[in-house]
């Protein structure tokens, strides 16, 4: 099965959780699709997911939009074939994730994007190194911290996580991951020659 099928069958997952969900909406639970016009990503995951999946939904979707926003400059800043590459690959793989994430959370699929700190320093070294190879080793770099700790997020999630849907996307997520974290590498190295 190829990444696109993938991600369209873990969003049709995603899709049909609202539908299920309204029979717990009924037994006094928020119901996915309360968001407000406007409303944050965190905000509208908080009202719609609960424990462990809330916070799974928060941290991949922030650290997600990091990732998405430095690989959006790295399509016009990179210089070496492979980074651009990557760059337009982990942009529309970030968009898909997102929309799935949102659409199980209950989210406008506008929902503002909310970034840490550490994802906003990354998007501004992004923007602030220039264009060439120095550029190209500093993308690769942040793209594996931020990898990592997307990595790390599914992980956590996995322990304790019960939402078959939010454990599925977690499962897909966490290949995909270590699948980058892979082809990263082989970048880095690439580069660094």
């Amino acid at each position: 099965m190829n990444r696109r099928q993938t991600f369209g069958a873990v969003a049709l997952v995603a899709m049909t959780g609202p539908a299920l969900a309204q029979g717990t909406a009924q037994q006094g639970t928020a119901q996915p699709g309360t968001a407000q016009p406007g409303a944050t990503q965190q905000g509208a995951a908080q009202a719609a997911l609960a424990g462990p999946e809330q916070a799974h939904a928060v941290q991949t979707l922030e650290a997600g939009s990091a990732s998405l926003e430095t690989s959006r400059v790295a399509i016009s800043k990179g210089t070496a074939a492979a980074v651009k590459r990557f760059a337009q690959a982990e942009s529309a793989e970030q968009q898909t994730l997102a929309t799935i994430l949102k659409a199980h959370a209950g989210l406008a699929e506008n929902a503002q994007a909310s970034i840490s700190a550490k994802g906003k320093a990354a998007i501004d070294k992004t923007h602030d190194v220039k264009t060439g190879p120095e550029f190209d080793r500093s993308y690769i770099a942040a793209q594996i911290e931020g990898h990592q700790a997307l990595l790390r997020i599914q992980e956590t999630y996995l322990k304790d996580g019960r939402d078959p849907t939010s454990r599925a996307i977690a499962l897909m997520a966490s290949g995909h991951i270590n699948e980058h974290l892979s082809v990263l590498a082989m970048i880095q190295k690439d580069l660094a020659a």
